[in-house]
This record gives structure tokens, sequence and C-alpha cells, in this order.
């Protein structure tokens, strides 16, 4: 009996698709040890990911350097050495706000934080105490029970998140810090190089993709590159700078009026204002709390209640146009899922990257939805002539035979 040829055709496809089938399944059946291997094996190159990120954000500052000295005269030294002095321009600042950061600011917050630490018995007693106060005779608020709070949590509990001994654990990992140093300083080298050089690697890159992709397609991964970074630079950058700004306005306000950890609390706000719509009324509820919390003035809580809504609404409708520039366009409903599930999946970078992310998924949808309309306007014209074409032959046929019959 002969084979049928169909399934001499067939075969070889049938059996890949049937190999790919068992993999798959192997693979879902056994996913965590297939995602640890997965991150396993990037983590190989972990460098070289940390050295794209690195020249990704300062790729703005550099370019705007080096386009401020190719403005000069080309027999300039500057001129001819635009590209070189731009990147160590551009590192030498990034180097000296690191160093202030850490001479002016971290030792501020580290005894902010540790002071706030030492207090924590203090602020949780004469809490247990308020909330008491306010149950009155029948120890109940609206109806709760609160007539003895510390069962719903307890100083021991709060203080285990503070558990200055548990850091004697991170002794053991001195050896782990210092191999990832040696990572960074290695990734810091590999981002000069990139910086440096970011016109031959993406030739490279393109050479490489132009082996698997026609010119066409080449040439759109190229576009949707450009304006997906684009998208990136004018979120991040602008979301960056304003949680600075509020961070600084609110730092400087809190400490005229006296407010305990002034410049904690507003550095904690203005980071909670790079999260979209939730970041400020969470940062908000929050603050107060801490403010009446080390305070316990009610006076000095609605004041600084009234600085943050003032700074807040100033910034919204002045800072943040002009800082973050034009809108993303993506729909307020469309920013809270998109926050949800990067925060669900990838926990606080998820949150920061979610809306631009979005943005540029909106984009490919509007482009895809745009071509597709074009193709239908253009088979419809196509159609349309056609159908022009076939009308034109018969009305001149028909002329012709009137002109016959009326001869």
């Amino acid at each position: 009996m002969k084979t049928p040829t169909k399934f001499k055709t067939l075969w070889l496809p049938l059996t890949v698709f049937a190999a790919l089938v068992i993999v798959f399944y192997k693979a879902v059946d056994r996913l965590p040890d297939v995602f640890n291997a997965v991150c396993t094996f990037l983590g190989y190159f972990s460098p070289i990911v940390v050295a794209l990120i690195i020249a990704f954000i300062l790729y703005i500052p550099q370019n705007k350097i080096e386009s401020l000295f190719k403005k000069l005269k080309s027999d300039n030294f500057f001129n001819k050495h635009s590209r070189g002095l731009s990147v160590l321009i551009t590192y030498l600042v990034l180097i000296i706000i690191l160093g202030a950061l850490l001479y002016f600011i971290v030792p501020a917050i580290v005894s902010s934080v540790a002071t706030l630490i030492k207090n924590i018995p203090t602020y949780y007693n004469e809490s247990i105490k308020y909330i008491k106060h306010l149950g009155g005779a029948d120890g109940k608020i609206w109806g709760v029970d609160v007539s003895h709070p510390e069962r719903w949590i307890s100083l021991d509990k709060i203080l285990s998140y503070f558990d200055i001994s548990s850091f004697g654990k991170y002794i053991e990992g001195v050896t782990k810090f210092g191999n990832g140093f040696l990572n960074f300083l290695l990734s810091v080298v590999m981002s000069v190089y990139m910086l440096c050089s970011h016109e031959h690697l993406i030739v490279t890159f393109g050479k490489v993709l132009n082996l698997v992709f026609k010119k066409r397609t080449l040439y759109a991964v190229y576009s949707y590159i450009a304006r997906g970074c684009e998208i990136f630079y004018d979120y991040l950058y602008g979301a960056f700078l304003d949680a600075i700004i509020v961070s600084i306005e609110l730092s400087i306000a809190f400490s005229i009026i006296k407010i305990p950890y002034a410049i904690l609390i507003g550095i904690f706000i203005g980071l909670c204002n790079l999260i979209p719509y939730f970041g400020a009324i969470i940062s908000c509820i929050v603050a107060l709390l801490v403010i009446y919390i080390t305070t316990g003035n009610f006076a000095t809580v609605v004041i600084a209640f009234a600085i943050i809504l003032v700074l807040q609404q100033i910034d919204a409708n002045l800072v943040q146009p002009r800082v973050i520039g034009k809108s993303v366009g993506v729909k307020p409903f469309y920013v809270v899922i998109a926050i949800t599930l990067g925060g669900a999946m990838f926990g606080f970078v998820g949150i920061l990257v979610s809306v631009p992310v979005t943005a540029f998924i909106r984009m490919l949808i509007l482009d895809i939805m745009e071509a597709k309309k074009e193709r239908a306007l253009k088979k419809a014209a196509e159609e349309q002539q056609n159908k022009n074409e076939e009308v034109l032959p018969k009305e001149e046929n028909a002329a012709n035979e009137n002109q016959k019959n009326e001869e």
C-alpha cells in the first residue's frame, strides 16, 4: 500500500508541531524551574543590561551637551572633541549629583529614620490611648469595638519590621555586594563606550536585523524604537524632575513650620507623585497621619494639609504640564488598569513604567487601525476605479450605437 502524497508533504510539519506541543506542556508543567533557568541565564548578561539602562538614561543630557559643542567653530577644540567632552561632562555631573545626595540628603534621611524607629514605642502608646479615648464609655467607634486596639497590631510586630538585629544577616552578603559593585563598575565602563560609539552600535544592530527582516520592516522597527524612546524619555525624565521639585518644595515648607522628619516626609510625597492619580492621595493620607502621631497637634496637621493641597495644585496645573510636556494621551481608566497590572507583576518599577508602556501600546494600536483604514480606503478606491473602467466602455459602445442608428 502506497503512502498518500499529501501525508508525505505534511509529516515534517506535523512532527515539529507535536514536538512543540510536548515541549510547551513540559515547560508549563515545570514553569518555576524554567523561569529560574531563564533568570539565571539572563543574569549572566546583567552587566550589559545595566549598561544599556545607564546609557539610555544619560543619552539625552549627553546629546544636548554635544550639540552645544557642535555649534561652536568647526576648528574649535570643543567642536572637534564634542563627543568625548560631552560624555565626560555628563558623567562628572552625575558623580557630583550622587556625591551631593550622599553627603547632604542621605545623612538627614538616615537620622530621621533612626529617630523615628527610636520613638516608635512612644508613638504607639500615644496612638493606643487616643483610639481608646475616641471609643468613649462603651469603647466603640461607629459600632466597632476599639477598647483593645493593641489586639489589631502589637508593638512587637511593628518593631519586627525594623529589627536592627536582623541586619547582621546582611554581613554574610559582603562578598555578593563586592561582586555586585564590580559588575556595576563594569556596566558604567561599558555605558561610556556605548555613549561614545552609539552610531556604530546602531549600524551593527541594523546589519544583524537586516539578516532577518526586510528593509521596509527594518525601517518600521527603527521608527517605532525612536518613537518609543521619545515617549519614555518625555514621561520618565519629566516624572522624576517633577518628583524632585515636589520633594524640595515640601521639605522646605515642612522645615519652616518645624514638622518632625520634614525631609523624610517631603521625599516620600515626592516619590509617591511618580504614581499617577493614586500617589498624591496615598502620600497625603500617610503624611498627615505621621505628622499627627509625631506632633499630636491638630492645628499643625491642618496647616500641613493646606501646604500639601496648595503645592499639589500648583504642581498639577503649572509644573507638570511644563515639565512632563505633552500628555501621553492615555485615558485615566486605562492608566489605572496599567498601574494595577504593572505593580502586581513588577512592583514599583512596573508602576513607574506602566504609563509609558501603555502609551506605546496605544500608539501601536492606533497605527494598526490607521493602516487598516488606509488599506480599506485604497481597496474601495481601486474597486470604484475598476467599476468606472467597466462602465466607460459600455457608455462608449452605447453612444456609438446611438450614432449609427441616427445615421
